[in-house]
């Protein structure tokens, strides 16, 4: 006879029940700590869950359940049109300021643009972390609020697409940020095209300028200083702001607005990426099991194949970009 291991209450002979904040798929199986601990209620002979989870060790969302950090929270708190009406209201809004940051700030304006977004993004996932224990219209603020981390989950995905497990969900966000780059190339053509055009017009009425003062005569000094002031000089043209040519121009802004995407995507996808490999072992049937979702078996089918792509982005993007940027 041996003690009765933590989180399980013994019965007698080889039979473990699971106590609260515990599962286990059986009486001779060992309870494994559940994530969160109010996903499982205990149980004494069938394996149970809280209402809102489901699944092997609670991890999955039940049914009209949608995750919010490690909890399932009830899509029923607000009304179907209500839902959809605040997540296109969130959508529109959210790119359309993208878009017109990146195409109309300059780059002392955009700078501080991103310094107050990090900013807004730590204080967000503070409130997130911690927004289970708040009553549900603040719940749902910080849920919608999570568009600014460029977080999946303030679409509700469990409510609008129905159960999906992290690995979709992972894969998804990989997509969004792709299609999110997308836009910001987008952004950084027009805003070159447009800013090329402008400078060229500048550039031709001061040829033009020059030109007809020319024929007339000499140009007295006061008049050069003049035009310089009212049109601008080619040189300056050149000189100042994006360079003169559209696709000198581009280029310069494409990169900036590529590492400004880096920066601001960098906590979301260095959160999902520790959680895409971060295994707990189930020691009584010897495998591992994601933390961020139990239901999911580590380094077999679906999550074997995502555990490269995992740690690509974790040596490539989460370790590399720091360095780069500091070294």
């Amino acid at each position: 006879c041996i003690p009765c291991p933590e989180g399980a209450t013994c019965p007698g002979g080889n039979r473990m029940w699971p106590q609260r904040g515990y599962w286990a798929p059986n009486e001779q199986s060992l309870p494994l700590a559940c994530s969160p601990s109010e996903a499982c209620p205990g149980s004494t002979k069938e394996p149970q869950c809280s209402k809102g989870y489901s699944e092997d060790y609670c991890g999955q969302c039940a049914e009209n359940y949608f995750r919010q950090g490690a909890y399932c929270l009830s899509c029923l708190e607000e009304s179907d049109s209500e839902s959809l009406l605040s997540v296109v209201f969130a959508l529109l809004f959210f790119f359309g300021i993208i878009v017109l940051a990146i195409t109309l700030l300059d780059d002392q304006s955009l700078d501080v643009s991103v310094s107050l977004l990090v900013s807004l993004q730590q204080l967000i996932q503070i409130g997130a972390s911690a927004a289970s224990d708040f009553n549900p219209t603040v719940r749902r603020f910080f849920s919608l609020a999570s568009i600014l981390l460029f977080d999946y989950q303030f679409l509700r995905p469990g409510c609008l697409i129905g159960q999906i497990d992290f690995i979709a969900l992972y894969v998804g966000m990989i997509l969004i940020m792709f299609i999110i780059a997308v836009m910001f190339i987008l952004g950084s053509l027009v805003r070159s095209i447009a800013l090329y055009k402008k400078f060229s017009e500048k550039a031709c009425l001061h040829d033009r300028i020059m030109a007809k003062l020319k024929t007339e005569g000499s140009v007295p000094p006061v008049v050069h200083y003049l035009l310089r002031c009212v049109v601008g000089s080619p040189s300056s043209f050149v000189n100042q702001g994006p360079p003169h040519h559209w696709k000198k121009a581009f280029k310069y802004r494409a990169m900036r607005s590529f590492v400004i995407l880096l920066t601001i995507l960098y906590y979301l996808l260095a959160m999902r990426t520790f959680e895409a490999i971060d295994c707990k072992r189930v020691p009584s049937k010897n495998e591992y099991r994601l933390d961020a979702q139990m239901s999911i078996q580590c380094f077999v089918g679906s999550h074997l194949a995502l555990t490269p792509f995992s740690l690509l982005i974790l040596v490539g993007y989460i370790i590399g970009f720091p360095i780069v940027c500091f070294v």
